[in-house]
């Protein structure tokens, strides 16, 4: 599967199966947005990924907290074009 430049939206993205999912991913020139409720961790992440990643905090469980990533996400990369859930 080619992902160079789409775009995923990804849940627990600051650990575990997430991070190496988002790393995956921007290896093969995808860009990501992470959500975590571990604020820290997530941007942590982000950062280390590079300019193809978005750090988001909040909890999966909060529509609100969902409904602002996924925004965010949005507005970072214009569309998104997968979702993997982690969380």
């Amino acid at each position: 599967m080619d992902v160079s430049g789409k775009a995923f939206f990804i849940t627990g993205g600051a650990s575990g199966l997430g991070a190496a999912t988002a790393q995956a991913l921007v290896d093969a020139g995808g860009r990501v947005g992470l959500f975590d409720r571990d604020a820290a961790g997530v941007q942590q992440k982000a950062q280390a990924l590079g300019a193809a990643a978005r750090a988001f905090a909040g909890d999966v469980c909060s529509p609100d907290d969902m409904a602002a990533a996924v925004e965010g996400a949005l507005s970072a990369f214009g569309s998104l074009h997968g979702a993997v859930c982690c969380a």
